[in-house]
């Protein structure tokens, strides 16, 4: 887990969650897809290596879920 800063991460809190394998946000992403649950960012790879999406609770608080990316 990590704090925000500033804005980030709009109402609420924000939490981010480090998962074991870059395959592991693309199985979350398909099946909260078929949740209908709210996804400001899809899975993105981002410049610091890791593969990210942002979610967001019922609630309104912003989850940044995120795997190390692989180096092909």
């Amino acid at each position: 887990m990590s704090l925000a800063q500033e804005a980030q991460g709009g109402p609420g809190m924000w939490m981010y969650l480090d998962l074991a394998s870059v395959e592991d946000p693309a199985a979350l992403y398909q099946e909260y897809l078929e949740k209908a649950v709210k996804i400001p960012e899809p899975p993105t790879d981002k410049p610091w290596g890791m593969r990210e999406m942002l979610i967001e609770d019922v609630d309104g608080h912003t989850l940044r879920i995120g795997a190390p990316r692989t180096h092909e």
